[in-house]
């Protein structure tokens, strides 16, 4: 494999692409372990719920707009769910800090990271919320 392959970045190893004829050539055990971690979900994100109770009307609606923009997914009216990378996580952390010392107040916002087992076993009471359909990958059929 040649260097840029095996180069790290920032984030992490940078993944290896292979052509077609290369992964005709690999054994058949190393071609199932590959297209193994292909299906599997990227590992390298994680589920993170995201409560918040905020005082500002301004400020409450600015919120959502910016976690929706990370493709936060909205399960209450300030109660996210967010699968990010570790540095997405951070950037948003770092953001909703910013935002909340820009003023006086008594808001608190929480980001708590989440396992997939964790999200699956959430009991909920009332208006019930596939908890499963956000952490399953989607799949997209077209006929």
């Amino acid at each position: 494999m040649d260097n840029e392959r095996m180069a790290g970045s920032s984030t992490g190893v940078t993944p290896a692409r292979f052509t077609e004829e290369e992964e005709q050539s690999f054994p058949p055990g190393i071609l199932a372990l590959l297209n193994e971690i292909r299906r599997t979900p990227h590992p390298t994100k994680m589920q993170y719920l995201i409560l918040y109770d905020i005082e500002s009307n301004k400020v409450r609606r600015v919120v959502p707009k910016f976690l929706l923009r990370y493709g936060c997914k909205r399960i209450q009216k300030s109660v996210f769910l967010g699968s990010l990378s570790r540095r997405e996580a951070e950037l948003i952390r770092e953001r909703l800090t910013k935002i909340q010392r820009l003023y006086e107040n008594e808001d608190s916002i929480l980001m708590f990271p989440i396992t997939r087992d964790t999200l699956g076993s959430i009991a909920c009471i009332g208006k019930s919320f596939n908890f499963k359909a956000l952490s399953d990958k989607q799949v997209t059929i077209f006929f």
